[in-house]
């Protein structure tokens, strides 16, 4: 974790007026690892909780929806889902500068490189399963019973999708590039019936979790920024097409690894394994479904490199986020043309 440069006095007050006196003293510690919203344990007179801010700067509509995350998880907080119990939200910017929420602190393992190289062969694919196991059960979130039935719009996910991000690329986009124009052109066009609306964490991946240190359930659930209600395929989606990326040092997937060879499944045997714990079998249209979600990751990633230039990177491999952002639109395309 790295230190960071926060109004401590006026956090400090401010949180007396809320939790008490006996809050104090408190410090802050952000955490490095991120894009989005900074994270920071939060260490005070009562025991450590972890604090979850937008960052500085202009924000582009929509983006870093503080406020969907700290409802969505304080919904499923008592339906079976492992997240962080939400304790305050504060929508005040005078306070630290940005809104912020204050959430229990989970301490667990985390696991950023999907090749699973510190876990032993034999652990590796329950770990996967684990991770299939937790996101069904997201997806079967009863919505009208969590308070939910508003969280996201009615419809078609993937219409409102497409739409959300075509208009996110255009405001922070830098220069033309040409794959990411194919995409847009090619999307609108292929839209998919998928039936009922359910809940979606909307960046499900790996290093969004925490792992018990001993027997590596699942202990809590992060980055909800995020979730909707639409196509719990997407979900499904979007974690196979992450473990395709190009490898960074600040994000590792499994592009070029031999999964067999590492003990780690291959793409249909994940699939495999969320069908068993979901009981949804029909796999039509994930293609469709890999295309939208590449396009989703490299704008997502422009984003990332926009705010960069804009003197707001959560760390210098922001600066990094254009060409990726490049690589990943090369993929979508090559995956368009799969298609057929």
């Amino acid at each position: 974790m790295i230190a960071e440069d926060l109004p401590i006095k006026a956090l400090e007050d401010y949180l007396k007026d809320i939790m008490g006196n006996e809050i104090a003293p408190i410090s802050l510690k952000k955490f490095s690892v991120g894009q989005s919203n900074p994270t920071y344990l939060l260490t005070t007179g009562l025991g450590e909780f972890a604090l979850r801010k937008k960052p500085g700067g202009k924000i582009l509509e929509s983006a870093h929806a503080l406020d969907r995350e700290y409802r969505v998880m304080g919904a499923v907080y008592d339906m079976g889902v492992p997240v962080p119990e939400m304790i305050h939200y504060c929508k005040r910017e005078d306070v630290i500068g940005t809104e912020f929420y204050i959430m229990s602190y989970i301490k667990g393992r985390t696991l950023i490189n999907p090749v699973l190289n510190e876990i032993a062969l034999s652990e590796r694919p329950k770990i996967y399963n684990e991770h299939a196991r937790v996101m069904a059960k997201i997806h079967s979130v009863d919505i009208k019973a969590a308070g939910l039935d508003g969280y996201g719009h009615p419809g078609n996910y993937y219409e409102r999708q497409i739409s959300r991000w075509i208009k996110q690329y255009r405001l922070s986009e830098t220069e033309t590039i040409p794959e990411i124009e194919d995409m847009i052109n090619w999307l609108p066009g292929r839209i998919i019936d998928y039936g009922e609306n359910r809940l979606l964490h909307g960046d499900y991946k790996l290093d969004n979790l925490f792992f018990d240190f001993e027997s590596f359930r699942i202990v809590g659930v992060l980055d909800w920024e995020l979730s909707t209600l639409g196509d719990p395929l997407a979900d499904l989606a979007s974690h196979c097409i992450t473990l395709q990326l190009p490898d960074t040092k600040s994000l590792r997937t499994l592009q070029g690894v031999n999964r067999k060879l590492e003990n780690v499944p291959e793409d249909s045997e994940y699939i495999e394994m969320y069908c068993k714990h979901s009981g949804i079998s029909n796999m039509d249209n994930m293609d469709f479904r890999i295309c939208f979600q590449f396009f989703r990751a490299a704008v997502v990633m422009h984003g990332v490199y926009k705010r960069a230039l804009d003197g707001f990177a959560s760390n210098k491999a922001a600066f990094a986020m254009g060409d990726y952002a490049k690589a990943i639109a090369r993929l979508g395309i090559e995956a368009i043309n799969k298609t057929g």
